[in-house]
């Protein structure tokens, strides 16, 4: 296990919040954390909010942690897991025409060493798709 997912729960009143936190175990540093505040009343849609916000940014920090590790552990001999997870970190970031050509170079780097890795397949399908939509100036 490389992570751990803590969090509390307080109530005062009506008013409730979340705090969590996603801890590296190997060096025991947050790699990151929020906390949620609402209405106990609206308890329901609180666990929601929590719930799509902690998948979204756990999706985006492990992607993010593993592709730095991978480039620590490898940095001169990246496998296509590696660079098609790199690829993706990089596909997360704030759009630009560069982060978006520096996603599809990873990603055409690993499908050359594994022609059938599927998430590089998908992912680099998808980043030229982005990129068809920006030239015919459709929203992305």
């Amino acid at each position: 296990m490389r992570y751990i997912l803590d969090g509390s729960l307080r109530r005062t009143e009506s008013k409730v919040r979340v705090s969590v936190l996603l801890i590296s175990t190997e060096t025991g540093a947050v790699v990151w954390s929020d906390s949620f505040e609402g209405d106990w009343s609206r308890s329901m849609q609180l666990q929601d909010l929590v719930t799509g916000r902690l998948a979204r940014r756990l999706d985006l920090e492990l992607t993010d942690q593993e592709s730095r590790n991978a480039e620590i552990a490898r940095p001169n001999n990246p496998n296509a897991v590696d660079l098609a997870m790199r690829g993706w970190a990089v596909l997360n970031q704030p759009y630009s025409r560069e982060q978006l050509a520096q996603s599809l170079a990873l990603f055409e780097r690993a499908l050359q060493i594994d022609p059938g890795l599927p998430k590089a397949l998908v992912l680099a399908q998808f980043a030229r798709m982005t990129d068809g939509l920006r030239k015919v100036g459709l929203p992305e």
